[in-house]
């Protein structure tokens, strides 16, 4: 009562009262990374928190264009590096999964308005035009079964909140049990409840805009645009520091080659998935060829001192526009640089 209370009434307040001005010029930090996911016609939130819609994305390029500088993720890395400190508050937009929306949706809102963005693509796609990512299968599995609950190997995780799975037994939700499974037992989980739940026949309801990845052509058509940079998320989302280093080392290498390969360009930019990695990874990352590397959060306090790492302002696009604008302004003390 008291969320939805602020959200109608307080945020549009304090936006209007310019709140907003206040809190962005009380950091000292500059510069800071934005992180959507997708952009939809439709709201989907009633099956995942992940896309915003095209609506929304709107009021927020409009307020961003109005209110900061944006500029191209590479050349905020290299503001970075060269310990510049821009008199306006400087943003970069990121994307993060490469969702076939990016391209049908997202670009031509963000051409529209000329802003540039990095998409950084789960490159399995280049491979597997129909593959589902794993978290938007649970997601569509928990929304679209009667059941009260998800059975994971034998583990019955009870549905909690609007979008969780929970074990008592395990004291784990569903989401990080399956992140933290080896990758061929993910893989395995994965295919079984795919047919277990029968998720060719779930996903007829479902338009594909809420969770088909870009295929070969889709990926080459976004990374056409001149506002469209391309980088990488992995290949198939594996947590990076909960595997093997030879494990995780093959995904940043046949991601980077399968993305290169189709869009003919260097891909420099690694966002890590689900923001997980050590300092074993990034040093890996480097060592193949990326530059500029992206967390959610920093993971280590040294992370703070290392110019080839940067934390970003995750976007939710389950709150309002208000909410979202007073949010990203406090974010600068907390993930800006």
């Amino acid at each position: 009562m008291l969320k939805e209370t602020a959200r109608k009434f307080l945020y549009p307040a304090a936006l209007t009262l310019k709140a907003d001005k206040i809190i962005s010029s009380l950091s000292k930090r500059k510069m800071m990374i934005l992180m959507y996911h997708g952009v939809t016609e439709k709201s989907y939130t009633s099956i995942t928190p992940r896309h915003l819609t095209a609506t929304d994305f709107k009021k927020h390029l409009s307020y961003l264009k109005k209110n900061f500088n944006i500029v191209p993720l590479q050349q905020l890395f290299e503001l970075h590096k060269d310990n510049a400190t821009p008199k306006k508050h400087t943003i970069a937009i990121t994307f993060d999964d490469g969702f076939v929306n990016n391209l049908n949706t997202a670009l031509p809102i963000l051409e529209s308005y000329q802003i540039p963005a990095t998409f950084f693509i789960s490159a399995i796609c280049v491979d597997d035009e129909h593959y589902i990512l794993w978290s938007d299968l649970i997601a569509i599995i928990r929304a679209k079964t009667p059941e009260n609950y998800l059975e994971l190997n034998g583990y019955k995780f009870q549905k909690k909140g609007a979008y969780d799975l929970y074990n008592t037994e395990l004291n784990v939700s569903g989401f990080d049990y399956i992140k933290n499974l080896p990758p061929a037992d993910r893989d395995t989980l994965l295919e079984k409840m795919a047919v277990t739940y029968d998720i060719k026949k779930l996903i007829r309801d479902i338009p594909a805009e809420c969770y088909k990845l870009l295929n070969k052509e889709e990926l080459k058509r976004l990374a056409a645009s001149k506002y469209v940079d391309i980088g990488s998320h992995g290949y198939s989302h594996l947590n990076l520091a909960n595997i093997p280093i030879a494990t995780a080392e093959n995904e940043l290498k046949t991601s980077k080659q399968k993305l290169e390969s189709v869009i003919n360009k260097e891909v420099t930019g690694i966002a890590y998935p689900d923001g997980n990695y050590n300092d074993v990874v990034k040093a890996a990352s480097l060592r193949l060829g990326y530059k500029n590397l992206l967390a959610v959060n920093y993971l280590s306090p040294a992370d703070v001192a290392d110019k080839s790492i940067l934390p970003r302002q995750g976007i939710s696009n389950t709150t309002t526009y208000e909410a979202n604008m007073l949010l990203l302004n406090s974010a600068f003390d907390k993930v800006g640089f």
